[in-house]
């Protein structure tokens, strides 16, 4: 009989002592597991409601935004807006990182990320 699959969370929050502190990682990819549920759920669900377009704004790299990358945009600031230990959020939607100074601590993250991986595209 093979070995039940354990998550990275659950993997992450049964360490005990390690360099890093593990509750806040936990939480972290909490987080950002429920942020991939949402963009997952919008996904499926955009070209029904009118939110495959363009936004008419240009990203850092000189691209158009998409109306779903700019809504991926804000469902990771909104998920990490109020919480420690994610004290910046940097994007390629976004001309400057967003910093959470109230966020900020000694062992506090900053997350780099694409809220919406164009694979879709052909």
């Amino acid at each position: 009989m093979s070995a039940r699959p354990i998550t990275l969370t659950r993997h992450i929050m049964t360490k005990k002592a390690t360099s890093i502190p593990v509750a806040d990682l936990g939480l972290i990819m909490e987080r950002l597991e429920l942020i991939g549920k949402r963009i997952a759920r919008e996904l499926t669900i955009a070209s029904l409601g009118g939110e495959l377009g363009y936004t008419g704004a240009t990203n850092v790299q000189g691209e158009q935004v998409k109306k779903l990358d700019q809504w991926g945009n804000d469902v990771f600031l909104e998920a990490f807006e109020h919480g420690y230990p994610v004290c910046s959020l940097i994007s390629e939607e976004m001309d400057e990182p967003r910093h959470y100074s109230s966020n900020c601590r000694d062992n506090s993250y900053c997350i780099l990320y694409d809220p919406i991986r164009r694979v879709l595209e052909h």
